[in-house]
């Protein structure tokens, strides 16, 4: 169980290596209230929207592999100290190497699923709007 809480932790460390992201340049506060397409754009590709969209703690769910059969989750609060930025890869480049996004918006609520074609990863991302889009968890069901 421990094995997979740091596979968690280091999920944002491996997309990081995977996919180039680049820091935004303002440093203002980010707040986007509209539609959910244009936020997540920008929220995947630049660091300090990341940081400042993010919950503070989130929440990080795990498959558990021990207990696979009866695919129970481990979670964990995460404060934001602890995380290692980008929490997220850059959506385009990860289509572009192979990854299958998808994206489900409803009125206060939205999701980004990114999974490989053929190698059991699967990373969820949770987002509430109030009155901000916000990370409010990430769940990794990959094996």
């Amino acid at each position: 169980m421990q094995d997979n809480l740091m596979r968690a932790l280091c999920l944002s460390t491996i997309f990081s290596g995977l996919f180039a992201v680049t820091p935004a340049l303002a440093a203002d506060p980010f707040c986007m209230k509209g539609d959910f397409e244009p936020f997540i754009a920008r929220y995947s590709r630049e660091i300090a929207v990341q940081e400042a969209a993010t919950a503070d703690p989130v929440m990080f769910e795990l498959l558990d592999m021990e207990a696979m059969a009866s695919e129970e989750l481990t979670a964990r609060e995460m404060p934001l100290s602890e995380i290692a930025w980008p929490v997220m890869p850059e959506l385009k480049s990860a289509e572009a190497t192979g990854y299958v996004v998808e994206i489900t918006a409803a009125a206060e609520t939205a999701s980004v699923l990114i999974r490989g074609a053929d190698n059991g990863e699967r990373v969820t991302w949770y987002f509430t709007r109030s009155p901000c889009w916000t990370l409010v968890r990430v769940r990794d069901d990959g094996m």
